[in-house]
């Protein structure tokens, strides 16, 4: 499969992961919430299936700031510890949660549903990356 399909697959799961992990809970806020999670993947398959790489670019670059505040929220706050504020929103949301990783003192690991989340953003922003510098590669030299 190339990359950039790859891509769109790869957003499908994780549009449909996210709708899984709102536990059919179908309030307001939770109706925006979808659709601000289901937008990116509409923007990203609209704009394959024109051939829109400045659209694909931009969505991904979306992708990515989300990937980096993951980044900085969970993996920051394992090794380094996390502050008071964190600690205790922490502990009201996520302490039941299902953990791969231990955690220790003020080092927290993300929760399993942020762990999947975090591997399909990465491979839809390494695959959107990958796929979108490989057709740049075949415009130019053609």
């Amino acid at each position: 499969m190339k990359p950039l399909k790859a891509s769109v697959f790869a957003q499908a799961i994780l549009a449909f992961y996210f709708q899984v992990t709102i536990h059919g809970h179908a309030t307001a806020q939770d109706v925006l919430l979808m659709t601000a999670f289901v937008a990116p993947f509409v923007v990203f398959w609209f704009a394959y299936s024109k051939g829109l790489r400045w659209l694909m670019w931009i969505d991904t670059c979306g992708y990515a700031v989300w990937l980096a505040l993951e980044v900085k929220t969970w993996w920051v706050a394992y090794p380094f510890g996390t502050t008071d504020s964190w600690l205790r929103i922490y502990q009201r949301v996520f302490s039941r949660s299902t953990q791969l990783l231990p955690s220790f003192g003020r080092h927290i690991p993300p929760d399993g549903m942020h762990l999947v989340l975090q591997v399909l953003l990465t491979s839809v922003v390494v695959l959107a990356v990958v796929g979108l510098l490989k057709t740049s590669v075949r415009v130019d030299s053609t």
